[in-house]
Order: C-alpha cells, then sequence, then structure tokens
C-alpha cells in the first residue's frame, strides 16, 4: 500500500499508472450513472491492453457492490493517490494471494473476498501487458 500512498499518478510505473487511472474513470462514470465500457475501453486500447476491459469492469464492481464502508475514490484530475486507491491498486499489483487478501479485507465483506482475489490477479496480470506504443513520447495519464 505504502508504495502507492500519496504518489502522484505520473510516479507510479505504467501499470499501476492505467490502473489507477481505470479506476477514477469508472469510478467517475459510474457515479455519472454513464456506463463505463467506452471510457476504460478507449483508455486500455492506448497500451496495448484491450484484455483488461472485462477483469477490471468485473473487478470494480465486484468490490463497490460487496464494499464494507464507503471506498474513497478520487475524481481523474485529483492530485496524489488517496489511501483507498492504494489498497485497491497494492491489491491488483500483487502477486501473492496473502498480499491480496490483507489489502482488500480493509474494503470488502468476508465472503466477497474468495471471488475477488483472483479477479485481482486477473486485472494485475492483464495491466502488466501494457507497453507505450512510442518510445520517443512518455504516456501521459493524470
Amino acid at each position: 500500500m505504502y508504495e502507492y500512498l500519496d504518489r502522484y499518478p505520473p510516479q507510479l510505473d505504467l501499470p499501476a499508472r492505467i490502473g489507477h487511472m481505470s479506476l477514477r474513470l469508472w469510478a467517475k462514470d459510474v457515479r455519472s450513472d454513464r456506463c463505463p465500457m467506452m471510457t476504460l475501453r478507449s483508455l486500455f486500447s492506448r497500451f496495448g491492453v484491450s484484455g483488461a476491459l472485462w477483469p477490471v469492469h468485473n473487478f470494480y464492481s465486484w468490490t463497490f457492490a460487496h464494499a464494507a464502508r464507503p471506498i474513497t475514490v478520487g475524481c481523474p484530475c485529483c492530485g496524489v493517490v488517496a489511501d483507498d486507491e492504494a489498497m485497491l491498486l497494492t491489491a491488483i499489483m500483487a502477486e501473492d494471494s496473502a498480499q491480496i487478501n490483507a489489502c482488500l479485507r480493509s474494503l470488502i465483506t468476508e465472503q466477497a473476498l474468495a471471488r475477488a482475489i483472483p479477479m485481482a490477479r486477473c486485472v494485475g496480470q492483464e495491466l502488466r501487458l501494457a507497453q507505450w506504443r512510442d518510445a520517443r513520447t512518455p504516456p501521459i495519464i493524470n
């Protein structure tokens, strides 16, 4: 969690930066009663991770539907990674189930954990495939 907490999004490695932006864009669209799929599809296609679309949407939907408490997500233009965002990013980018479990345990109900852990792992695997296609220009997200 502390790897991401209070960091500026441009300081994150590319997979985490895309995960962070996808979380904020997903939450913004859901709060506006809009389907986030078109927004996420555009984001993921820019980085060659179109396969992350459904896993990300399913994971975020499951997590927020089974939240043990309100989960705080900033708007896309907010400055730093917030506490709950850092927990979700850590869960997504973690490679072992124990770390995913520890992060998600504070956010979602106990009953939802068993299904959320493989979902988070799948999201992380998809996001780690991200590449910026033009090496001459650094990616600008947020």
